[in-house]
């Protein structure tokens, strides 16, 4: 199956439903709509599956930590904000017998508000 190109509006969608339901062909809704009849199937397909018109949010990608595991992580970089995150990431798995990445700690620690910046040093003048 081919990707998607662009969406098409729920108003749209709303009248190529409309028109199944009057009974209209799928060849006569696209010709008066100007779309492809394809475009008209793939709406009344997605409408019969889900009895939805709008396109339905999926959940994403699920949260390699727990929040008890992500709040333990946030404390302890509050404690020592100078703390690198592989630091952090080895007291953690040792307290709770996790398995986290670094890059994991620094995501919770922006979640937070917390960036690891430091200030460019400058040469001393007199």
């Amino acid at each position: 199956m081919a990707s998607k190109r662009n969406e098409h509006s729920n108003e749209f969608r709303e009248t190529i439903i409309k028109h199944i339901l009057n009974g209209d062909s799928e060849r006569e809704i696209a010709v008066k709509m100007l779309c492809s009849r394809n475009t008209v199937h793939s709406v009344i397909i997605k409408y019969k599956k889900t009895k939805c018109i709008a396109n339905i949010l999926g959940r994403g990608r699920k949260r390699a930590t727990t929040t008890r595991v992500a709040k333990a992580i946030q404390r302890k970089i509050k404690i020592n904000r100078r703390k690198s995150a592989s630091s952090v990431k080895h007291e953690i798995e040792k307290e709770l017998k996790v398995t986290i990445s670094n890059q994991t700690v620094r995501r919770r620690a922006h979640e937070v508000g917390l960036y690891g910046r430091v200030a460019r040093k400058k040469a001393l003048r007199k």
